[in-house]
């Protein structure tokens, strides 16, 4: 089904669903708002931006996060 990817102030990203209009997972490890997020082409994997400083890589499947990348200032993009 068609999914789509949301980054809040509240620290989280979330998986949605189009088809089922409901949430499928939460994504919690970041320390301060999301900014950004996106999903691989392959569906994969997740990327967030975050204000605190950091990158993150997640498994699209499991929701657990796989990479983390430090940035000295606040990260407000990010793409595949």
């Amino acid at each position: 089904g068609v999914r789509f990817i949301t980054g809040s102030i509240d620290t989280t990203a979330r998986i949605w669903s189009m088809n089922s209009i409901s949430q499928e997972m939460c994504l919690v490890g970041h320390k301060d708002s999301v900014l950004d997020a996106d999903m691989s082409s392959n569906l994969a994997l997740l990327v967030t931006a975050s204000t605190d400083k950091t990158v993150r890589v997640w498994n699209s499947r499991t929701g657990k996060e796989q990479w983390i990348g430090k940035h000295g200032a606040y990260v407000y993009a990010c793409t595949f």
